[in-house]
C-alpha cells in the first residue's frame, strides 16, 4: 500500500476516504492563501494610485468614452467631425472598445474605476506568475511590480507604459497579452494563442 498511495482508494478501503471538518468556522488555507494574494495585489494597485492617481475623461478617454456615449445615443455630438468621421469608416481602432462601454454611457466613470481596478489587478496577478516562474524567492516576487510601476515607471521603449493611471483599451489589451504570455510560457498554447488573437 505504500507503493500506491492510490490503492486505498482504489480497493475501497474508507481510511482513503477524506473525513470533513467539523470546523466550518475557520478558514482553509487555501482560502487564506487566496486572501492573502488578493490582498497583496491590492496593497500594490493602492501603491500605484497613491504614486501616479487616478484620471478620469483625459487623454485616450477623450475619445473613447464620448464615443461610446455616441453608441448608446446616435443624437450626441451631430458636429463632432472626429467621432463622426471614425464612425463613417467601420470598424475602426475605437469601435469595439467604446461599444463595450456603450450600455454603460450613465454610469461612465463608475465602470471606468472599476474596470481600471479590475485590469489593474488582473495585470498584476499575471505579472507575479511570470515573476514566480523566474524568481524562488517569495518577497522578491513582489518587488517586481514595485519597481516597474513606482520608480522604473516611464523608463520604456517608444513611451508605451504598460500600466496607465485611466481606463482604456490599452489596459485590456495589455492584460490580456500578458495572461497569455502566462500561457505561452507554461506551455499551454492553444490558450495563449487565443488570447494573443483577441
Amino acid at each position: 500500500l505504500a507503493i500506491c498511495p492510490h490503492l486505498k482508494r482504489i480497493i475501497g478501503l474508507k481510511e482513503a476516504l477524506p473525513i470533513p471538518s467539523l470546523e466550518r468556522s475557520r478558514v482553509p488555507a487555501n482560502w487564506k492563501a487566496l486572501l492573502l494574494h488578493l490582498l497583496a495585489l491590492a496593497s500594490i494597485y493602492a501603491v500605484m494610485l497613491l504614486r501616479w492617481g487616478y484620471e478620469f475623461g483625459r487623454n485616450d478617454q477623450m475619445q473613447t468614452l464620448a464615443y461610446a456615449k455616441m453608441l448608446a445615443n446616435p443624437d450626441l455630438y451631430p458636429l463632432d467631425a472626429y467621432l463622426r468621421g471614425i464612425h463613417a469608416n467601420l470598424p475602426n481602432e475605437r469601435y469595439f472598445f467604446s461599444w463595450l462601454l456603450s450600455p454603460f454611457a450613465g454610469n461612465l466613470p463608475l465602470v471606468s474605476i472599476l474596470g481600471h481596478a479590475l485590469f489593474a489587478l488582473i495585470f498584476l496577478h499575471f505579472l507575479w506568475k511570470i515573476s514566480a516562474r523566474f524568481i524562488d524567492h517569495e518577497p522578491m516576487r513582489w518587488l517586481v511590480p514595485l519597481l516597474l510601476f513606482v520608480p522604473l515607471y516611464g523608463v520604456n521603449l517608444g513611451g508605451n507604459e504598460l500600466y496607465y493611471n485611466s481606463f482604456f483599451v490599452s489596459n485590456v489589451v495589455k492584460t490580456i497579452g500578458l495572461a497569455g504570455l502566462w500561457f505561452f510560457i507554461t506551455n499551454r498554447y492553444f490558450a495563449a494563442f487565443g488570447l494573443f488573437a483577441i
